[in-house]
């Protein structure tokens, strides 16, 4: 019988890892759990406590949808992306690319914040 492949959450939270440049152990310690629980986590064979979740997303500055495969990618790292993009254009002063990003962090944080309030209420 073939062993299905990592769930969508070990994919995404090694992505994730990788691309904040934080390692596991650094994970591990700052959710005070095993290194070896993230590896698990990593590598598929275990998954966080409910609890955990939300606490790994804001560690790696993700919506825990995304890392549960609800979101296709978070808001932070299209931000991040979009940033360097517009930097690399010729004419876009630095600080008119960071004062644009700044208004679109912000409101983005403005949505977060109504839906996670929603949630609360539900």
């Amino acid at each position: 019988m073939r062993r299905k492949g990592k769930s969508t959450f070990a994919k995404r939270l090694e992505r994730t890892l990788e691309y904040r440049q934080i390692s596991r152990a650094a994970l591990a310690k700052e959710l005070r759990v095993s290194r070896t629980c993230v590896s698990a986590w990593c590598a598929g064979t275990a998954n966080p406590l409910l609890d955990h979740f939300e606490k790994i997303a804001d560690v790696l500055q993700v919506r825990a949808g995304y890392l549960m495969g609800d979101d296709d990618a978070p808001v932070s790292m299209k931000l991040e992306r979009l940033h360097r993009e517009l930097l690399e254009q010729e004419g876009v002063e630095r600080p008119e690319v960071e004062r644009r990003l700044d208004e679109l962090n912000d409101y983005l944080l403005f949505l977060r914040s109504r839906t996670r309030g929603r949630a609360a209420d539900s």
